[in-house]
């Protein structure tokens, strides 16, 4: 089973879209300077994509040019009896997708939020 991701970011006017298993378009995100991914996994799931689609250029992306992550906040403690945090590991590589690694021992499933913030030089 995949780690499921659910997505929340404003329409770019005053309206917030909560709960959304697909992910931010490029419209969408050009006019949101955060977008709140949460993120559920198993103990068996070992990575999640999180699509931010800020339509980073390849060099911006070798130059470390990327979203500030804020997190992960874990929300409502481990799953599924989980006793403990994963390591985990970013990979920026993907201009439009963060994908999370994770190192599967016993006690790491569980549910987090984490916060992709636009970087300030990219802001609209």
């Amino acid at each position: 089973m995949a780690a499921i991701v659910t997505y929340s970011f404003g329409d770019g006017g005053t309206q917030p879209v909560f709960s959304s298993l697909t992910p931010p378009t490029a419209p969408q995100t050009s006019q949101v300077q955060e977008i709140v991914a949460q993120v559920s996994w198993l103990l068996a799931d070992v990575s999640a994509l999180v699509t931010h689609n800020y339509g980073f250029t390849a060099s911006q992306a070798l130059n470390f040019f990327r979203p500030q992550v804020v997190g992960p906040v874990w929300i409502s403690g481990p799953l599924g009896g989980g006793t403990s945090s994963p390591f985990m590991s970013f990979d920026f590589t993907n201009t439009n997708v963060l994908t999370i690694r994770k190192l599967g021992v016993a006690g790491t499933e569980g549910t987090f939020v984490l916060y992709l913030r636009r970087p300030f030089s990219a802001s609209k």
